[in-house]
């Protein structure tokens, strides 16, 4: 009994579909499962900042006992729509608040289910004393849409990458390579069978004729080039083994009177960045950099009669990426191949450099250090004095305010004098973090992070001055090792700050991407506001120093310090365009074994 067995047409149209099928299944569940914990991770650290955030609004309230206040510190948890229900039990009461069907945030009494919702517990302290406990629950409604509507996605890209491959192979493939294939085979079939039919009696497409003597030819061409490959690299290996292959200092070959290069060991190809063949194509002022008045030098006399060894020195050059390096060099005189030409010994002085310059920066912080510390010791004493009497006069005030709310005059004397409180307070608690030691609780963070987190924060400030927050997180940017709180407090002091300079209907943007040949990344703060006065540049992290109304002049200390204690840096800078630029650069930390990991840099926020 015969059985057909499948045409090569099928089998290569379904071969393909089905490699193109299970391609985009495999890599449509990867990115569903990734987006899904990605998702929830980042519910949840929502969630946990947004407690946080509650219960220190929460503290004073619930010592002073302000329900009105209080109600309207968890009222204000209705803009985050992934809160789905929030509970205080302070001063022998409890305070909830559920969504209603209109996914509004009101008041509510009794228990309600909390099955399936994502909780998240805080203590509500003030003054180290623990005054209430506070709950806030979290749904996974809207991330669940989102997961639906992906998942129908990828079955419809599924499906219609499918019809259009087979529509296309159909059309485009079946006579250029369907049909030529299925003739070779019958040729095939025929130089193997037994049954007396010769190969020359199968009739062929003019295709598959071309494509059987395009084959004859290409095996004997590529017989021919493995022999002749075989003999030249032999010979090359030895000669690069005998001459200097492995050895660590890059070593480059040059002809003297063409400039060209004739040969690179191993080291000079890592050193410059260029594949081998591609150094070998290049000359000598390829490596120099424009205007170099040493190589014009050099090409004017280096026909010139000089010792065998010439010791050159320091020399600056640059590698395929346009980067520059330092390197000490040193020239030899050979001959290769019956050429005149000399040997280059390049050795790199960047490490060299960079130690030094870490040495002095090292150097430069402790001094600082050293300085801050001894001021931060008293400003942190002065600060824990002055907080106690302010407590006490808060008080008193609320306590006067009560009793003589009857009293206009009197009322209008308690509001400037809680606005004076509120200032002292503010600056007792700058002074505080100001004066505490850098300690860090370093941890893998995503740059994108800490950007959202300062951008929600500092969005009612915005509104109440009518300026628009605008962030750009580049895709791909590497994890940082971090303080994740203190990195948020730098960026929303920062945004804080060119939120109050940036006049009404401006922007704020906040720019996060790589810099510095991919071993940094950078966190710029940009206003359209006057910009910097020349003159206070330079003092711009000192303490005590501001030019704004009702600023303590601590705020960007604060910053410099926290962003000094992550081994980064803080500039200032005014835009060309005008307005202000701040700049955090923060090190990439280095790969323990591999590529630094990179994030999925949350794109325009």
């Amino acid at each position: 009994m015969n059985v057909r067995r499948p045409s090569v047409a099928v089998v290569v149209v379904a071969a393909l579909v089905g490699v193109a099928t299970l391609l985009m299944v495999v890599a449509g569940v990867v990115n569903y499962a990734w987006y899904r914990a990605d998702g929830r991770s980042a519910l949840r650290r929502d969630l946990a900042t947004e407690a946080d955030q509650l219960a220190v609004g929460l503290a004073l309230p619930a010592w002073n006992i302000d329900r009105a206040q209080i109600d309207r510190v968890l009222g204000a948890a209705e803009a985050d729509r992934s809160v789905f229900a929030v509970r205080l039990q302070a001063a022998a009461k409890t305070h909830t608040r559920v969504r209603d069907g209109d996914w509004r945030l009101p008041a509510a009494t009794g228990d309600f289910p909390t099955e399936g919702l994502l909780e998240e517990r805080r203590d509500v302290t003030f003054d180290g004393e623990t005054i209430g406990h506070l709950s806030i629950y979290g749904t996974t409604r809207f991330l669940d849409q989102d997961l639906a509507r992906m998942r129908e996605t990828i079955v419809i890209r599924i499906v219609a990458f499918d019809a259009l491959l087979v529509l296309s192979l159909y059309f485009l493939l079946r006579r250029a390579v369907v049909k030529p294939l299925t003739d070779i085979e019958r040729f095939a079939t025929a130089v193997r069978a037994e049954d007396g039919t010769h190969p020359a009696a199968i009739a062929l497409s003019p295709g598959a004729a071309r494509e059987l003597a395009s084959l004859r030819d290409t095996i004997e061409a590529m017989v021919r080039l493995l022999d002749t490959r075989y003999e030249a690299v032999r010979a090359s290996e030895e000669r690069y083994r005998l001459l200097f292959e492995g050895n660590p200092v890059p070593m480059l070959v040059y002809d003297l009177e063409w400039l060209t290069f004739l040969a690179a060991n191993r080291a000079a190809v890592t050193q410059y960045g260029y594949a081998r063949e591609e150094l070998l194509q290049r000359y000598v002022s390829d490596l120099a950099l424009p205007g170099d008045p040493q190589l014009a030098e050099f090409l004017a006399t280096r026909f010139e009669p000089r010792p065998e060894v010439v010791e050159i020195g320091r020399r600056r050059q640059r590698r395929r990426d346009g980067s520059v390096l330092d390197v000490d060099m040193t020239s030899m005189e050979i001959a290769f191949e019956g050429r005149r030409a000399r040997l280059l010994l390049c050795r790199d002085l960047t490490a060299e450099n960079l130690a030094r310059q870490q040495q002095e920066r090292l150097q430069e912080s402790l001094r600082r250090s050293e300085s801050m510390a001894a001021m931060g010791g008293l400003v942190a004493g002065v600060a824990h004095e002055v907080r106690n009497p302010l407590f006490s006069i808060s008080a008193t005030v609320d306590a006067l305010e009560a009793d003589l709310r009857d009293r206009p005059d009197f009322m209008e004397l308690a509001r400037l004098l809680r606005s004076q409180v509120v200032r002292l307070t503010q600056l007792t608690r700058d002074l505080l973090d100001y004066g505490k030691p850098a300690a860090l609780s370093l941890a893998a963070v995503q740059p994108g992070d800490p950007v959202r987190v300062a951008v929600r924060a500092c969005t009612p400030l915005a509104r109440t001055k009518e300026v628009e927050l605008a962030a750009r997180v580049a895709p791909g940017l590497p994890a940082l090792t971090l303080d994740g709180t203190r990195m948020e407090q730098v960026l929303e002091n920062l945004v804080a700050n060119a939120v109050h300079h940036a006049p009404r209907g401006t922007a704020v943007h906040v720019t996060v991407e790589l810099t510095e040949g991919e071993r940094a990344v950078a966190f710029r703060v940009e206003d359209e506001g006057p910009g910097i006065a020349p003159a206070d540049l330079e003092r711009l992290f000192e303490p005590f120093f501001s030019r704004r109304d009702g600023g303590t002049g601590l705020g960007l200390p604060i910053v410099h310090r926290i962003v000094d204690a992550h081994g980064g840096a803080v500039r200032a800078a005014n835009r060309p365009t005008g307005g202000a630029v701040f700049t955090v650069t923060l090190p990439v930390p280095a790969p323990a074994g591999g590529p630094a990991e990179r994030g999925d840099g949350a794109g325009d926020t």
